[in-house]
């Protein structure tokens, strides 16, 4: 097996699309020119895999590599996947919010857009679901659709409560208006915002026809993780669009844990092992 890791410039410094476009074209040169390597990749058998952020930019490749119809993946391994970032007030984000006080995802996501110095009204902003408000009806209703809870199987939501209260929660989840003083922000960040729901900063917004071209799928879930829910969206619309997914969910896990298998006694990486062995 040979892995190749890419080192792609991180945010804010290098705002979206520099780190996609980086690693997307430095992993298609290595494909495309093995021989000044010393490699020899068979790229029938071609492997995309992430951790989180990684796991993201490893889901925008496999749409980017079925663009331009070349070096198609036959596997992608994703772990604690960031699919979408439209809705961000998902049963799992609302549940686990308070795991990521040391450094909340709205923060990280406002540096992907090259946001270096975020101010709370703007994290207060997105974190309200405000910024679907600054598309469509029709585009909006769409993308509701794409991330809808309902998409979660009943076998990952019997049992815990926070799915069970979550329909009362309608009216905050999806607003109807921008409150008077956050509405006064900057107009270029709200341009800005716009960005969250192209396919290339959100794959989990893809419509059906291209997620029928992506290739069979290992994703890791963890149960404490503000994550889990778009991932089990997205693992379940890639379903059922004719996606062999196959999904592993860890209960008692974090977000990072895969980084800590001892301390946290999860079977994470021998799994992902034992996945490839089997498929390729």
């Amino acid at each position: 097996m040979i892995l190749i890791a890419v080192e792609y410039p991180l945010a804010p410094e290098h705002k979206y699309p520099i780190p996609i476009e980086e690693a997307f074209s430095e992993t298609n040169y290595v494909l495309n020119n093995q021989e000044k390597y010393d490699l020899n990749i068979d790229l029938n058998r071609i492997v995309l895999a992430g951790d989180s952020a990684g796991a993201n930019i490893a889901t925008v490749l496999s749409n980017k590599f079925r663009f331009i119809n070349e070096n198609l993946p036959m596997l992608q391994v994703l772990i604690n996947p960031p699919t979408q970032y439209f809705n961000m007030l998902l049963p799992s984000m609302i549940k686990y919010a308070s795991i990521e006080n040391f450094m909340p995802r709205s923060k990280m996501i406002l540096w992907h857009l090259g946001i270096g110095h975020v101010k709370n009204i703007q994290e207060d902003f997105l974190l309200r679901n405000y910024h679907t408000l600054l598309i469509d009806e029709h585009f909006r209703e769409k993308l509701k659709s794409y991330t809808d809870v309902n998409l979660i199987p009943e076998a990952y939501r019997d049992g815990f409560g926070y799915y069970e209260s979550y329909d009362k929660l309608k009216d905050l989840v999806y607003p109807q208006k921008i409150e008077d003083h956050r509405n006064n922000l900057d107009e270029n960040f709200k341009i800005s915002l716009k960005q969250l729901f192209n396919v290339d900063v959100s794959p989990g917004l893809a419509d059906d026809e291209l997620l029928k071209k992506q290739p069979k799928t290992f994703m890791i879930i963890s149960e404490q993780d503000t994550r889990k829910d778009e991932g089990l969206i997205y693992a379940q619309r890639l379903s059922n669009n004719g996606v062999q997914v196959d999904i592993a969910l860890y209960d008692n896990v974090f977000h990072t844990s895969f980084f800590y298998p001892e301390e946290t006694n999860h079977p994470m990486r021998g799994d992902i092992v034992s996945f490839l062995k089997k498929n390729l």
